[in-house]
């Protein structure tokens, strides 16, 4: 399911790809219009992830990207679960040669996450006689890509500047605040929390912002309590 809006009047402009209406795809495209560039776009990826546990899945996941990934210039990943980071390669693969950004740990996990995806993706194609989604070397191509950024990094792009905030919901993964030419802020959470736990802080708090795009699987229900976490 697609949706777009518009931020402000001109800049900049969302559109979700993934993520709307199910749980799982994240995926959305965030385009600027840089004041020093009149007229040069940049457009913006934040997660790229495998849809899941859906009818006919795979073939879903296989249909070609509803905008032209040669096109994106940058890709900014939450955290490394793979309904956020699964089809990462297949974007490499089908053209992106823009730079990939996450904190360190993110980076890592998703190398052993993508790795282990390809091998899955390899063994089905060989069983089923298809081609796979995408494999061991579009991976490699992918880290190639892959930068990092530290937590409360504040760094410098065209057209906006970016600081990642603790999503505490598991290690290295991050809140993106994107702060605009105009002064307008928004953020892209990711999914947050999953206290108590022993290895993760928790989720920074955040304020000033003008707009937010949150994760909300359960903003209609609670996680159960940790002794029943246990006990399962």
């Amino acid at each position: 399911m697609n949706s777009s809006t518009s931020l402000t009047t001109s800049n900049p402009t969302l559109t979700c790809f993934g993520g709307v209406g199910t749980a799982t795809g994240a995926n959305f495209l965030l385009e600027i219009n840089p004041s020093t560039k009149l007229g040069a776009s940049k457009k913006i990826l934040i997660d790229c992830g495998l849809l899941q546990g859906l009818p006919n899945v795979n073939n879903i996941n296989a249909e070609p990207f509803d905008y032209d990934p040669a096109s994106i210039d940058l890709l900014f990943i939450t955290h490394a679960h793979i309904d956020h980071i699964g089809k990462v390669p297949k974007l490499v693969k089908d053209g992106f040669k823009g730079l990939i950004y996450s904190t360190p740990e993110t980076k890592d996990i998703s190398e052993l996450m993508l790795m282990d995806m390809a091998n899955i993706n390899e063994g089905n194609a060989r069983t089923m006689k298809t081609t796979p989604l995408y494999t061991k070397e579009d991976v490699h191509a992918s880290m190639n890509l892959w930068q990092t950024i530290q937590y409360h990094e504040n760094k410098a792009f065209e057209g906006f500047k970016l600081e990642l905030f603790d999503a505490g919901h598991i290690l290295g993964s991050a809140m993106y605040k994107f702060t605009f030419e105009s002064g307008k802020s928004m953020m892209f959470s990711g999914d947050i929390g999953n206290s108590p736990s022993l290895i993760l802080r928790k989720t920074d708090a955040v304020s000033n912002l003008s707009y937010l795009l949150m994760e909300s699987v359960y903003g209609d229900r609670n996680h159960e309590s940790k002794n029943e976490r246990d006990r399962k």
